[in-house]
């Protein structure tokens, strides 16, 4: 589900457990994002080179299997084609004209029945790309219909795209497999750095971000979400809080405000990893009535001073102005070693 971009007041804040310094808010500018641009057209030129044998994830996660894949991508921007088990997986990806060596990653996750394209025109991630020197590559989901319920969707059979958050193994979800197989592509065609690879994505996108970050956290710099967060309590539609405040404390006073104390072992999506835990950028509005801030405040108070929470002022089920370019600022730089 999926609107529209608002210019509106942005409050930045740390909750008591996270960090206290307050990072800088880049105004809602249209001026700074790209136009809306079509599907790019297969690059023909330098074809890919296809990975018949294991492709080396790494050293960030030795105890993995190597994922295997044949397609490939080129030194260029476009659409390509990973096979993955039989099955062809698409990724959407764009180069900035200048490519250094060692480019971090940025990994984009669309909302239910969006798409990567959806995604990257939405987020505006091609000219923050373009701008910051990060490698983008949005990533297209498939349809899961049949797949057991979770917290997000109840009846997953009412919806076409969205992302496993479910499977919190790396070697059987087939969308964590497709992440790696993105990773390990973009390492080899690419050249992107290992230690600086960043998952972002709204709404169900923004759960799998999460999901993304705790089961791969060996190789995941830093993570973002967009009207996700974390359902420690039933489903995403037993909380229909919305509120006023700006702030997770202040939202916590309000009437309907739903506490999310449930055990975190009793959860249906992933718990933090026992070990490293990557660092966060958390967006969220207050009017939000498809996936209430409530669940963001969650998260953040999970990961304590791991995370920065922005609370977005009157905004509803949209992306947060400049989410990129906002999340680029409190993440960049951090590694896997931080």
């Amino acid at each position: 589900m999926r609107t529209s971009l608002r210019a509106l007041c942005v409050a930045v804040f740390a909750l008591a457990a996270c960090r206290s310094t307050v990072i800088p808010v880049v105004a809602d500018d249209a001026s700074s994002g790209d136009a809306p641009r079509p599907v790019d057209a297969p690059i023909t030129a330098d074809a890919p080179v296809t990975a018949d044998a294991p492709v080396d994830i790494g050293t960030t996660t030795p105890a993995l299997p190597a994922p295997r894949y044949t397609g490939g991508f080129t030194r260029a921007s476009g659409t390509f084609t990973l096979t993955i088990n039989g099955t062809a997986r698409t990724a959407r990806v764009h180069v900035p004209p200048t490519l250094a060596a060692g480019a971090p990653l940025v990994l984009g996750f669309h909302g239910t029945n969006g798409s990567a394209d959806d995604f990257a025109t939405e987020s505006r991630i091609d000219g923050a790309s373009d701008e910051l020197g990060f490698v983008a590559v949005t990533l297209q989901g498939e349809d899961l219909q049949g797949n057991p319920a979770n917290a997000d969707h109840r009846s997953p059979d009412l919806y076409a795209r969205m992302w496993n958050i479910v499977d919190r193994d790396p070697t059987t979800n087939r969308d964590l497999v497709f992440v790696r197989a993105v990773i390990a592509e973009s390492q080899r065609a690419l050249g992107t750095d290992p230690l600086r690879t960043y998952a972002m994505g709204h709404s169900n996108g923004g759960f799998f971000a999460w999901h993304v970050a705790a089961t791969l956290a060996p190789q995941i710099a830093g993570f973002a979400s967009s009207c996700a967060g974390v359902i420690r309590c039933g489903y995403r539609s037993e909380c229909t809080f919305r509120g006023a405040g700006t702030t997770c404390a202040a939202l916590a006073t309000e009437p309907g405000w739903c506490a999310q104390t449930c055990a975190p072992s009793t959860s249906r999506m992933a718990l933090a990893p026992a070990g490293r835990v990557p660092r966060a950028f958390l967006a969220h509005g207050n009017r939000d009535d498809i996936v209430s801030v409530a669940f963001t405040c969650a998260l953040g108070r999970e990961l304590g001073d791991r995370a920065t929470v922005q609370i977005v002022d009157g905004l509803d089920h949209a992306l947060a102005p400049n989410f990129v370019r906002n999340a680029w600022s409190a993440l960049s730089r951090f590694t896997t070693r931080d």
